[in-house]
């Protein structure tokens, strides 16, 4: 792996909320913790703040969402409301109340209730209900379209509290690039080489990648990756949040296993 730039490294603090969270609000802060960026919780004269430059961004699963997972996992795990009274600190008649939907946890209450019932925090507010465990079949493989000229796949759906996207992607022509504007929230990106060679630019870092390389970037930077002339570039990336992408056609075939 050739650098090409001056290297630096990029860091985005976690933020730290306050007050008790309204449930539009829990998806960010699930997010951050699936992410590895624990928050803090703090008394505060206004509750139901938001960090203004997260405002219009939060998106929510419906309270009787967020109350019919609590309860179908309390029932697996053949718990009544007292059992989870006592290892919660929450009254019954709370959880009761939040399970059907009437109320919706503050950050605090969820995270004493996802203690009890042994689960991450993320899995009560991820928009999409997640296995404890993946399995993608070549044949079952979602083809996505990320850029002009860039295909691939996803290669799981995910699971509860990873706060991981894994994807195959393959540049077909030289000059195909794929590029992923800075976000808010922590987070970042690894990539590995499979065959061809790319360029990649992470913020003010040039690097010149070729097979068998890999690298790392924090997402708080832009990134741009470019293919060069030759084979087409196949590149194993992972990051903490899901790449753009159109979908394209039920299986792509675009690498070599």
């Amino acid at each position: 792996m050739k650098k090409t730039g001056p290297a630096r490294q990029y860091h985005l603090a976690p933020r730290t909320r306050s007050g008790s969270m309204p449930l539009s609000e829990l998806v960010e802060f699930g997010r951050a913790t699936a992410a590895g960026h624990g928050q803090k919780q703090h008394s505060t004269t206004s509750p139901g703040r938001r960090d203004p430059d997260l405002s219009g961004t939060c998106r929510s699963v419906d309270p009787d969402e967020l109350g019919r997972r609590i309860r179908n996992l309390r029932l697996q795990q053949r718990m009544t409301l007292k059992q989870v009274e006592e290892s919660s600190g929450l009254s019954a008649t709370h959880l009761s109340e939040i399970e059907r939907g009437r109320t919706s946890p503050t950050i605090g209450a969820l995270i004493r209730i996802a203690r009890s019932l042994k689960r991450d925090t993320s899995y009560f507010v991820e928009l999409e209900e997640r296995d404890e465990a993946s399995l993608v079949t070549r044949e079952r493989a979602v083809a996505i379209m990320p850029a002009d000229g860039v295909t691939g796949e996803a290669l799981t759906p995910g699971i509860p509290g990873s706060g991981m996207f894994s994807y195959r992607l393959c540049f077909v022509a030289p000059g195909a690039e794929l590029r992923l504007e800075p976000q808010e929230l922590p987070g970042g990106a690894l990539y590995l080489i499979r065959r061809g060679t790319l360029e990649a630019v992470f913020g003010e870092s040039r690097l010149a990648l070729g097979a068998g390389d890999s690298a790392q970037a924090s997402l708080s930077v832009p990134h741009r990756m470019r293919s060069m002339p030759g084979e087409p570039a196949e590149v194993i990336a992972i990051l903490t949040r899901p790449l753009p992408s159109r979908p394209s056609s039920s299986h792509t075939g675009g690498g070599e296993s």
